[in-house]
This record gives C-alpha cells, sequence and structure tokens, in this order.
C-alpha cells in the first residue's frame, strides 16, 4: 500500500484584530454549539426541490434553507447515505445540488422535484453552481465539468492556458461562466509559486477564456479570491484576500464589484475574515466563522454596518468542524483501492489555494483570536494522507530547509509533499 504524506510548513499568524467595529453582533450565539435540529429534521426531497433561499450545511449530513422572513427550515437529504455533504447550492426551478464528499473521489448530487441525479466524479469536486435553465457547472481542481438536464450528459471544459488550478465557477450569463484561475508569476518567491488568483470569463459558444481581473502579486505579496456570486443586477461580487507572505498578521479582506459591464472596482474594506454566502432578497448573505463553537454562522447584511444572525450554516465555505474523509485514515479491515483518476492540479476547496486561513472570534463579547488554519484539500491517493504544521519561519531560506530536512528523513520510498 503507498503512503503519501502532506506536511505543510507554514507561517503561523500572532496578531489579533480588532472587534467588529459598528457591526451589531448582538444576536450571535455566544460560542453555543451547533446541532442539527433532528427535531424537525425531514427527510422528504420536497424541500430540496424547491430550490429556494440560502441553502447551507449544518454538520455532516444535515440542511438548512434560510427563506423569506428569515425562516429557517432544517431536513436531512435522503442522498445523504455516506460521506459528508459541502458545497450545497440551491436555485427555484431548478432543485438543489451539493457535494458528497467522500475518501477519494467524489459524487455531485442533483436533486429536483422529480428526481434525484447521482453523478460520481473522478476525483475531488467543489462548488456547483446553477445557470437559470438548469445546467450545473463545477470544479474539479484541475478542470470544470458541466452537466446539462436536457442530455443527462456531462462535458468538460479545461482550464486556461497556464492556469495552475480552476475553481468556485459560476454562471454571469447561461453562455457564461466565470471562474477564479490560479495563476503564477515569475518573479513570485513562494516556492510553490501559487499565490494568485484572478477571475476568467468561459464563453460556452466560441469554447475561448478572457481574462476578468488583472490583480498581480510580486515579491512576497499574494492575492487570493473567494466566494464570487452573482447579483440580480448582473454584477459579480467576491472577497479579495491579500497578504505578505513573511508577515506575521492578518491579510487583508476586501469586497470587490465586477459590473454588468466588465468594470471592477473594490466596494469596501471588510474588518474580518468573512466570505459571501449568496443573495436573499437583495441583500448580501455572509458567512463568519465562530471560533468559540467552531462552526460558521449566516448573516444578512441590513446595512454596511449591521448583520442579522440567520444561525449555522456553511454555504460556500468548507465546514471546519467536521473531519474531511480524505484525512480520515482508512479502516484497519478494509484494503482501500487505488484512484484510477488524475489528481487535481490545485485544491478545490472553499479556500482553494493553499493561503492560510484565519479563523477569528465571532463572539460579541470579545475581541475576536485569530488561529493559524492553513488548508489544503491533498488529492485521493490510496493509503493515509497525514498533515503536519511544521511551524514558524523567520524567512523562506528557513521553511526551504526545513523541506529539505523532511524529504531526507522520508527517503524515497515514501512520496512527501512540502508545502
Amino acid at each position: 500500500m503507498r503512503r503519501k504524506v502532506v506536511l505543510i510548513a507554514a507561517s503561523l499568524f500572532a496578531s489579533v484584530v480588532g472587534a467588529f467595529v459598528g457591526v451589531d453582533l448582538s444576536q450571535a450565539s455566544r460560542g453555543v454549539a451547533c446541532e442539527p435540529d433532528h427535531s424537525r429534521a425531514l427527510t422528504s426531497s420536497s424541500i430540496v426541490g424547491q430550490g429556494i433561499g440560502i441553502t447551507a450545511v449544518v454538520g455532516e449530513r444535515s440542511l438548512v434553507v434560510v427563506g423569506r422572513d428569515e425562516r429557517r427550515e432544517a431536513f436531512v437529504p435522503a442522498a445523504a447515505d455516506s460521506g459528508m455533504i459541502r458545497h450545497v447550492t440551491s436555485r427555484p426551478g431548478s432543485g438543489t445540488a451539493f457535494v458528497l464528499d467522500r475518501r477519494g473521489a467524489d459524487v455531485v448530487v442533483i436533486q429536483s422535484g422529480r428526481e434525484q441525479v447521482r453523478l460520481p466524479q473522478p476525483t475531488e469536486a467543489s462548488n456547483p453552481s446553477w445557470s437559470s435553465d438548469g445546467r450545473l457547472v463545477w470544479s474539479l481542481g484541475s478542470r470544470l465539468r458541466l452537466w446539462s438536464p436536457t442530455s443527462s450528459s456531462t462535458t468538460e471544459i479545461a482550464p486556461p492556458p497556464a492556469a495552475l488550478g480552476v475553481f468556485s465557477p459560476v454562471f454571469a450569463t447561461d453562455d457564461t461562466i466565470v471562474s477564479v484561475v490560479a495563476e503564477s508569476e515569475s518573479d513570485f518567491t513562494r516556492p510553490e509559486g501559487e499565490r494568485l488568483d484572478n477571475l476568467w470569463r468561459y464563453e460556452l459558444g466560441t469554447h475561448r477564456w478572457s481574462r476578468v481581473t488583472a490583480f498581480h502579486a510580486t515579491g512576497e505579496r499574494w492575492v487570493a479570491i473567494r466566494t464570487p456570486i452573482v447579483r440580480d443586477d448582473g454584477s459579480l461580487e467576491f472577497v479579495r484576500v491579500s497578504g505578505l507572505a513573511s508577515a506575521a498578521r492578518m491579510p487583508a479582506f476586501e469586497l470587490w464589484r465586477v459590473s454588468a459591464g466588465g468594470v471592477t472596482s473594490r466596494v469596501r474594506e471588510l474588518p474580518r475574515e468573512m466570505y459571501l454566502a449568496g443573495s436573499l432578497d437583495g441583500r448580501r448573505i455572509w458567512n463568519i466563522y465562530d471560533q468559540a463553537s467552531g462552526e460558521w454562522r449566516l448573516y444578512s447584511e441590513a446595512s454596511a454596518t449591521t448583520l442579522v444572525d440567520l444561525g449555522c450554516g456553511a454555504a460556500l465555505v468548507d465546514p471546519r468542524s467536521v473531519t474531511d474523509p480524505d484525512l480520515t485514515p482508512p479502516r484497519l479491515d478494509t484494503v482501500p483501492s487505488p484512484s484510477p483518476t488524475s489528481t487535481p492540479t490545485v485544491s478545490p476547496t472553499a479556500t482553494a489555494t493553499p493561503t492560510p486561513t484565519i479563523a477569528p472570534t465571532v463572539s460579541p463579547t470579545a475581541a475576536p483570536t485569530p488561529t493559524a488554519s492553513p488548508t489544503i484539500s491533498p488529492d485521493p491517493v490510496d493509503g493515509y494522507i497525514a498533515g503536519i504544521l511544521v511551524g514558524d519561519f523567520a524567512s523562506p531560506e528557513a521553511a526551504d530547509t526545513a523541506a529539505q530536512t523532511i524529504h531526507a528523513a522520508f527517503g524515497e520510498t515514501t512520496p512527501v509533499e512540502v508545502v
């Protein structure tokens, strides 16, 4: 049995961000753990098939739908028989789709009012997104995959040339997909070379890619794009995260917008780590991590300085309270079979590039305390996948020395990837 070890050499963040100045979090959970509401849980497909509201994951297999008047309905979809649900998306008239994350290859599940479709994937899948006419697109890390309800078939979409990965696709129009593309810049000093994201547009009619944003990462500066969503006016909004590779402080979080005419502009600075979860009745819905309870919570933006707590739920982000099946050791009474598929170029998680993410506290009674939480989705392989947080380095040279020592310790018999 081949064993692969993924080791993460990361710079730990030790700074403390200020409180959420001017934003009302008086209805926050105060660290209460989020438990699925089994008393109201339903296994019926009727709620799923409606595809209305914001659908989010709670725990491993429970979903909640936040609809108008911020009313929540909890249910357990019938498809959640194995694996962990993540990256759920809904659209009225189309239904609900989500990734059933399993050890090794995943399954994309589509539930409409009429039927359930299960689409086994060759590898890790993430970020499904609906078009208005019922098609579904999602990421396989190294490429996109498009499903059509009329033919019940899927087609592959190759990434732009020289892309390190492609993820978080959304339909800007029925004929256009906009996706986050991980790029590399030659003068960037990070050893893995992957610290720049830009939005690219794919035309389904011509099968051509074109760049939408023009961010740059030079020296030690990195730029990441997270959670793009399409607003009712045709504009596209996303969270831009940027920082220095050697900085022991929080990166900068900003809300950006691409107008329907293609103009890119910054909307405003964000006071902490927060990601878009969608829009509801014209209001932005945010995911903010509550470190005290270890769960993501949904907030509705009543204004630029006022958020209303909608309760627990992870929409476009990966849950942190449950273990990724690919990081779980295999059962001793089974022999894992090798994955017959290729390895994606880049991790397709809610934090798809291996940029360290910070988990601040949402509690309204205390200043948030960030902790280092580097996230990287390993590729599906047979055997264990072990992650080791190596530590805090003063320079890239020191990290390179540690990486060389690790490679030498494992020798040539065990494949080791050092990030």
